[in-house]
């Protein structure tokens, strides 16, 4: 038979809550929260990747970045339970991209036409915002001029490629369906999914 004794609180040895998991717990990283294109809308994007590709590399995820923090992986479990309650009030809506230009930085971007679905749903997001400076992890940027480009390294694009008839048309039109969070080591390395956020039906 085992013996269990218990200890009072004020004696315990404080832990943080992720330790288990290690220094890398503590890392930080740079945290997106996005939109990314679907169904046609991603196929249309990944044709115009492809029209002078000169290598095989995939091209990073294309998104429209809605809110953007630098926080650590320990911070991770509770900035998802907070967002997963954002969503889940939260209805799926359209999301019409203008014709591609090109972008100062590199690569290509697209303005969204009617933004103010995702003005709204930036707004809700901002219940993580105190949690994020509680943990010295400030500031929380909020997109206000959305635009849709790729995440990382740009990969060039053929912009001649658009047919001329179709100018003053938007390029691609799209269902959001979900949020997706995502993180960055550093400008220009790879992008990982972090988790992916359903919107109501």
């Amino acid at each position: 038979m085992v013996r269990m004794t218990t200890m009072p609180a004020e004696r315990m040895e404080w832990k943080p809550q992720c330790g288990q998991r290690g220094e890398t717990a503590w890392q930080e990283w740079m945290y997106r929260l996005v939109i990314c294109p679907e169904g046609e809308a991603a196929e249309k994007i990944r044709q115009l990747n492809i029209s002078r590709s000169t290598n095989e590399q995939k091209p990073p995820m294309p998104s429209i970045t809605l809110v953007a923090f630098r926080g650590r992986e320990a911070m991770e479990d509770t900035i998802i339970r907070w967002v997963q309650r954002v969503c889940r009030m939260h209805r799926r809506f359209q999301v019409s991209l203008d014709q591609p230009g090109s972008h100062p930085a590199g690569g290509w971007r697209m303005s969204v036409t009617d933004a103010e679905p995702l003005h709204q749903l930036s707004e809700k997001l901002s219940v993580i915002d105190d949690y994020i400076r509680s943990c010295d992890m400030g500031p929380v940027h909020r997109e206000t001029n959305h635009t849709c480009r790729q995440e990382g390294r740009p990969v060039e694009a053929d912009l001649t490629a658009i047919p001329t008839e179709e100018t003053g048309k938007p390029f691609a039109h799209f269902m959001a369906h979900s949020l997706v969070l995502t993180r960055q080591a550093y400008a220009g390395s790879t992008t990982e999914i972090v988790n992916l956020f359903a919107f109501l039906p």
